[in-house]
Order: structure tokens, then C-alpha cells, then sequence
């Protein structure tokens, strides 16, 4: 079937109608048609053309992203380039036409065209697709039609800075879904100028532009979100995303109780999971039964719940830490035995910071999960390792030990784990690892050593002194050893003034290592992740060792 043929029969819109247009065409065949669509008498068609293009461009990132680089094969959107190496001067032609939906969907495309060649990889396979005249983008801002000035917001949000741009009365528009539309490509192009006139829209309840300005005000790190926030948690009817973003705001205007309300049964399932994240952040008095109760039972409410209690050690909570880490979670194996083991390894992490006698009598009677044997039985073995070395205790550095040969995960926090428990027979192994060909283990081990009541090798001096950065899909688990090996480093000291000294260059390294990659996290979409709650307790404790140590070199 020619694409013109199966376009006029299919009247795509969705994604999905476009992807099965790419299941029975190629992108060059598409491409060559394009122009034929472009000036076809049914409306639906030409605004297909731009429809096209957002779906081609969308699935190629995903694709480019996710094969470090390069499309699998030939790329649908590479097709489509080379098929009609004139495809934006079409577009640039619909936004002329008589038909709103028409330039709503060119304009969509330019929007996407413009975020996408933005990215160095995506830029290559659209050099053929030039945006030149930026013009009638803004021209079309001012479009008769609500549904054209969304569009054209989108477009005009990558479009360089301007402090002229006529974006101001779109704030102000009659139209709600405008106004939403207006909210980042006003930041975009004026950042803190529009500060004010967002906190008015984020504090009216009943605006539908009021999620998207607050969301711009914790982007924007405003002081004036908190408020915002506030209002709109108070305001009757707040959703998912306002809890969500009170996690990332700079600061708080509501009681941890008021958020925890949230974490009711009755509460539908979104609001109850955005609550106990927002409470990794915010948590504190009079959340802490909530918390638990959360816990209990054992959904994803209670991964992000067991993470605020590591944070803030509740005394109490050791039963329903425990049963978290040893009992079968059917609401959360229906769904994913990852959920199931984010729980585990968030309840085993709980009970290692709170420290009591029953927690340790808990946590060293938690099974360990076994790979590939269905539902995970207890936490990973590196998290229990981590785990026990919370306890800060010589008599579980067995135990330590003997979890620590699972795999490089383990033994790099196991490492610094054996280093907490203070136990000085467990040297040799550590001693050891500094000469491993992986570079984080030798530093970890080098931490761990200088934990010890033991003379500190020379190896281990040098690995202090150039430690290894930490990386995105561990750095849940590794930055949260090194803060906690810090942070001990800190109240013990070390005899050696040059260990301390390279320790504290450590820790300021590695809080901004962290901070870059949570503000990269942020960028993607990606900040609402289970590993991203922990690093409330990371920065946490960064600063007391960062504090600690300074005080120590006197720096």
C-alpha cells in the first residue's frame, strides 16, 4: 500500500496510528510522499505530515539514546530525512493553511525538530531539515485559534533567548490549556521575570495553568514555590504532581503531618506514592506513625516509606521493617520483582540506621535474595552488607564478610562496610583490594581502611587522595557507602592529618558529582525513581561529614 493511500484510510493522530504506518512503509517511502500529503484536498492528511514528523522524531531519540548513539539498522526518521530532504520547507507551507489543525500539527513538528536538534545526537540525522525563519513561529503565537497558540508555545520555548518575546499576555490568555502552554515558554525565555505572575496562577486552585507554574517555580529553585505548593496541597483537590514537585522545591511550607494525610488507604494509589516520596524529603514529626502504617502494607507507597524511615530512624518500626524484608508482598509481585526488591533493600537500609537491638537481631536474621529463584527473598546482599555496616559493630563484620563475595557490587560496600564495623582482623582482605583492577573498589577499600584501628598503607593513601567518580546506575547504593564512610571518618578522626585532608576533598568532590547527576536526573524526567529518594540521606550526611572533617583540618 502506498503511504498516501494508508494515510487517507487511516487518519493517524496517535502515536501508535503512526507507528503502524512505519510497520508497513519505510521512512524513504513516507518521505517521497510527503509533499503529495503536504497539498492533499483533506485536511486530515496534510495535518498528518506534521503528525508524522513529531512520531518519527520521538521514537528515533528513544532509539539513538538507547543504542549509545546510533539507530538499530536504518532508522525510520533517517529514511524519512533522505526521502524528502525538502520536509521543513513543507511544514513552513502548512503553517499557512486554512485549517488550524492543520498548523497546530506543522507546529508541533517544528517543536520537535527544534528539541531534537538540540541534542549532539540527534543533530546529524536533521541537517537536512533546517528551521531558518523563526518568524512565522512566533507570528503564529498570536494564532485565532487556541489550539495553534499551544503549539506554537511549544515551538517557541527552544527558539533562543529573547526578553522581548510576546509571551506576557499568553499568561493572561482567555484560554486555559494556552495559558498551561505559556508557563515554560515564558520561563524559557524570561526565567525569574515571570516569577510573579506564576506564584498567582500556582496559588489558584481552581487554575489549570496552576501545576505547570508551580513546577516552573521549583525549576526555577523560587523561593516563592514553597507557598505555591502550599496553597495548592491546601487547596481541596491537589494531585500527583503537586506532591511530587514538593519534593523537589526548595523548600517546605506544610507540616510533615499534612503530607502524610496523603498516605491513607483511601487514598487513591498516585497521590498515596507521591506523599511518601515527597516524606524522604520532608519527613519529620508526626509523620512517623503514618510512615509505618505505609510500610505495612507493602506496596509501592511503602518502598519510598521505608526510604523516609532510613532517613529518620524511627523507633517503633522494626516489626514492619522486618516483615518488608522477609515476607511475601503480593500487591507488590504482581507488578515487578525489581518493586519487590527496592522494598527489601529500602527496609533492610531502615533498620541498619536505626540501630537498636531489635533492629540488629532483625536485620541479621533477614534472608539474602537469591538471583534467578523467583520473588526475591530479602534484600540484595550488598544492601545487607550495607546494611549491618550501619550498625557500626565489630561482632557483625563476619557477617559482613561473608556477603561481601556476591559479586564487584558487594564487595565495593562491603568494602567500606567492614571499615564501619571497626574490625581490625578484616584488614588483610581490604589491603588486598588495593591492588583490584576496578578502580571504585580500590577506593572503597582504601575508606574502609582508613576506618580502622590499623596503620593506613601507602596504596591506600594514594587511592584517598584520587578517588573515583561515582556513576549513575549505582550511585544509589555507592554514594550512600562513601557518605556513610565519611561521615564516621568524620566522628572518629584518623591520627594521619593528610588522610583527613584528602577525605575532605573527597567529600566535596563527591557532593558535587552527586549534584550533577541529580540535576541530569531531573533533566530526563527521570527525579520520581525509587534510587533518586536516597539522596535526601546522601546530602544529609555529605554535610555533617563535610562539616565534620573541616573542623578536623581546620579548613
Amino acid at each position: 500500500m502506498k503511504p498516501i493511500d494508508w494515510v487517507v484510510a487511516a487518519d493517524p493522530r496517535a502515536p501508535e496510528d503512526v507507528e503502524e504506518l512505519a510497520a508497513v512503509c519505510s521512512g524513504a517511502e513516507v518521505g517521497r510522499a510527503l509533499a503529495a500529503m503536504a497539498s492533499h484536498p483533506a485536511s486530515t492528511v496534510r495535518a498528518a505530515v506534521g503528525y508524522i514528523v513529531v512520531t518519527a522524531v520521538e521514537c528515533a531519540d528513544a532509539e539513538v539514546q538507547s543504542c549509545g548513539g546510533q539507530f538499530d539498522d536504518q532508522g525510520w526518521l533517517e529514511g524519512l530525512v533522505v526521502g524528502a530532504p525538502e520536509g521543513s520547507r513543507e511544514l513552513y507551507a502548512l503553517l499557512d493553511d486554512p485549517s488550524a489543525e492543520v498548523r497546530a500539527a506543522a507546529l508541533m513538528a517544528f517543536a520537535a525538530l527544534l528539541e531534537a536538534r538540540a541534542q549532539p545526537w540527534m543533530r546529524r540525522f536533521l541537517d537536512a531539515w533546517t528551521v531558518d525563519d523563526v518568524t512565522p513561529l512566533w507570528s503564529a503565537v498570536g494564532d485565532a485559534a487556541p489550539s495553534v497558540r499551544v503549539a506554537a508555545l511549544a515551538a517557541v520555548r527552544h527558539l533562543p533567548r529573547e526578553v522581548d518575546a510576546p509571551l506576557r499576555e499568553r499568561l493572561d490568555d482567555p484560554d486555559a490549556a494556552v495559558r498551561e502552554a505559556a508557563v515554560p515558554a515564558a520561563v524559557a525565555h524570561w526565567g525569574r521575570g515571570v516569577e510573579e505572575r506564576l506564584a498567582a496562577l500556582a496559588s489558584d486552585p481552581g487554575e489549570r495553568a496552576g501545576e505547570a507554574a508551580a513546577q516552573a517555580l521549583v525549576d526555577l529553585d523560587s523561593p516563592r514555590a514553597a507557598g505555591a505548593l502550599a496553597a495548592r496541597l491546601r487547596g481541596g483537590s491537589p494531585t500527583e504532581g503537586v506532591l511530587t514537585w514538593l519534593a523537589e522545591a526548595p523548600s517546605c511550607a506544610v507540616e510533615p503531618a499534612e503530607i502524610a494525610a496523603f498516605l491513607a488507604p483511601a487514598r487513591p494509589r498516585e497521590l498515596r506514592i507521591a506523599a511518601a516520596r515527597a516524606l524522604t524529603r520532608w519527613g519529620g514529626r508526626g509523620c512517623e506513625e503514618a510512615l509505618v502504617s505505609a510500610v505495612r502494607l507493602g506496596d509501592h507507597a511503602a518502598i519510598y516509606a521505608a526510604i523516609a524511615l532510613a532517613r529518620r530512624p524511627t523507633p517503633g518500626s522494626e516489626s514492619a521493617l522486618a516483615a518488608a524484608t522477609r515476607d511475601p508482598l503480593p500487591a507488590l509481585e504482581r507488578y515487578s520483582q525489581s518493586a519487590v526488591m527496592m522494598l527489601r533493600d529500602a527496609a533492610a537500609r531502615a533498620l541498619g540506621t536505626l540501630g537498636t537491638a531489635e533492629a540488629r537481631a532483625r536485620l541479621l536474621d533477614a534472608p539474602v535474595s537469591t538471583k534467578g529463584k523467583g520473588s526475591p527473598r530479602g534484600p540484595h546482599a550488598k544492601v545487607l552488607a550495607q546494611s549491618l555496616g550501619f550498625l557500626a559493630s565489630a561482632d557483625v563484620a563476619l557477617q559482613i564478610d561473608r556477603l561481601i563475595d556476591a559479586d564487584i557490587y558487594a564487595a565495593r560496600v562491603g568494602a567500606v562496610a567492614l571499615g564501619l564495623s571497626g574490625a581490625a582482623k578484616h584488614a588483610p582482605r581490604l589491603r588486598k583490594w588495593l591492588a583490584h583492577r576496578d578502580e571504585r573498589l580500590r577506593t572503597h577499600a582504601a575508606l574502609g581502611l582508613a576506618l580502622l584501628p590499623v596503620a593506613l598503607p601507602r596504596e591506600a593513601a594514594r587511592a584517598l587522595a584520587s578517588p573515583a567518580k561515582p556513576v549513575a546506575a549505582t550511585y544509589e547504593t555507592e554514594a550512600l557507602a562513601v557518605a556513610a564512610g565519611m561521615r564516621r571518618l568524620a566522628e572518629r578522626g584518623h591520627r594521619d592529618r593528610a588522610v583527613l585532608t584528602a577525605a575532605l576533598a573527597w567529600c566535596r568532590a563527591h557532593r558535587l558529582e552527586v549534584d550533577a547527576m541529580v540535576a541530569c536526573f531531573r533533566r530526563r524526567g527521570r527525579a520520581s525513581g525509587y534510587g533518586m529518594a536516597y539522596v535526601w540521606m546522601i546530602d544529609d550526611w555529605l554535610r555533617e561529614a563535610t562539616a565534620g572533617l573541616e573542623a578536623r583540618v581546620g579548613a
